[in-house]
């Protein structure tokens, strides 16, 4: 089992979402969500995060629909989709528990990694209910986040050598060919007057 800095597994974990075509913003906070998890934790996120992006199609998402119930005061949305729509519906947990709200998501794809997105935002939870899933934050700690090691300690990450490679591979999709015609067009060119 490969042993890699937590900033290494947050880069190449960007790299590789990148590579499968999601939003780099959208890219962004499930690696660092992810890159911060316990080994414990981080390989069953991974195992989903690369099954996600192996069957990512950046125009597949389903419509969702949002509704809100003003007697309870919980919002429903019909899908929580991890890489078009994740990291928004947390932020908006968030905003929706600061009014004394709650988010409840009908169908929630892959479910270690929304725990990963939730916990990384700290005191945030997730709550299966018979209607689907309840995002709630509160200012309790998780023990899904790692320590972050004293000053000097090395931080690093286990990580499973097949999920590794598969993510190598998505990375690698961010990579330019190293050819004639691409090392035509690289640098500054005669154009430069800085």
């Amino acid at each position: 089992m490969p042993e890699v800095s937590h900033n290494q597994l947050a880069v190449t974990l960007t790299k590789a979402c990148v590579g499968a075509g999601v939003a780099r913003g959208v890219a962004e906070d499930v690696a660092q969500a992810l890159a911060a998890l316990t080994n414990q934790e981080r390989e069953a996120a991974l195992t989903e995060l690369c099954k996600a992006l192996d069957s990512f199609d950046n125009y597949g998402s389903q419509p969702t629909t949002l509704r809100r119930d003003g007697d309870r005061d919980i919002t429903t949305i019909s899908q929580g989709n991890l890489l078009h729509n994740g990291p928004g519906l947390v932020e908006l947990a968030i905003v929706l528990a600061d009014d004394g709200g709650a988010l409840l998501v009908q169908q929630i794809d892959y479910p270690h990694c929304f725990k990963a997105l939730v916990a990384a935002k700290g005191g945030g939870r997730m709550e299966e209910t018979s209607s689907g899933t309840v995002l709630t934050f509160k200012e309790e700690r998780t023990d899904l986040i790692a320590p972050t090691p004293a000053r000097g300690q090395a931080n690093r990450a286990q990580v499973d050598r097949a999920l590794w490679a598969r993510l190598l591979h998505h990375a690698h999709a961010t990579m330019v060919p190293s050819d004639a015609a691409s090392q035509a067009d690289a640098g500054a060119g005669d154009g430069d007057n800085d």
